[in-house]
């Protein structure tokens, strides 16, 4: 989400100036007026900053998002609707994939479909997860797609995880063939 300056006027004529986030401009605008304040500027907040750093080292794992397609999947077979569930999400998650959740909701709260809120995040979803989410939500079986995934991301979380372990045992011999070779 994009940071923005503003300058607006409240109910009384008083000049208010202060920040907000949102995706775009409108979306911003659309946030101060909620406040009850009229728009007089809106300025985009750009620049190198600490924040700017920050999200270099923040990435969502493998294991984030397996988490987060099974408890969206969880809520949506339990007939919540997504605007809701994104908005619980959004409160349960940490880091990187909070942000990620609260800029899914603000776009779907836009109007724009799950898949192409979601699809804005390439680094975090893959087109596979993309498709089958557009392919959920064209035939109305959302509530199965995100099961399957789920399901299915879990596995893969569990097969990595057994072949960093089936790895383990090897790296140790060979460190330690390399120390008594140099000794």
């Amino acid at each position: 989400m994009k940071r923005f300056k503003y300058k607006a006027k409240s109910e009384r004529g008083e000049l208010v100036s202060g920040e907000v986030e949102g995706t775009s401009s409108q979306h911003a605008a659309k946030l101060v007026r909620g406040r009850g304040l009229f728009v007089i500027s809106l300025k985009s907040t750009s620049g190198l900053s600490m924040e700017m750093f920050k999200r270099l080292g923040e990435r969502a794992s493998g294991a984030d998002v397996s988490t987060f397609t099974r408890q969206l999947s969880t809520m949506v077979n339990a007939g919540l609707p997504i605007t809701e569930s994104l908005l619980i999400l959004r409160s349960q998650s940490k880091g990187s994939m909070q942000k990620v959740a609260a800029q899914i909701l603000a776009d779907v709260e836009e109007g724009q479909a799950l898949s192409t809120s979601i699809g804005k995040h390439s680094t975090i979803f893959s087109k596979t997860y993309v498709a089958l989410i557009k392919s959920g939500e064209v035939g109305g079986v959302l509530d199965k797609v995100l099961e399957k995934l789920s399901d299915n991301l879990e596995k893969q979380q569990e097969f990595k995880g057994k072949v960093k372990g089936a790895l383990i045992y090897p790296i140790i011999i060979i460190f330690g063939m390399l120390i008594a070779m140099v000794f």
